[in-house]
């Protein structure tokens, strides 16, 4: 199976509907908080997935 990644630059394009990979994890985008200076923005991984480790 081939997976065609495409970099996300601009936080207004996130969508709750896609999954997004970070560091080898499958997550479903929440939402953002914070500030406008100090944005954050939430992830959450989906089921049976887990970070990897830092050290393989």
């Amino acid at each position: 199976m081939e997976t065609n990644l495409i970099k996300v630059y601009d936080p207004t394009l996130l969508s709750s509907s896609k999954v997004y990979q970070i560091n080898g994890t499958h997550c479903r985008y929440l939402g953002d908080e914070g500030t406008i200076q100090h944005p954050q923005y939430l992830f959450l991984p989906l089921p049976n997935q887990r970070k990897k480790p830092a050290f393989d």
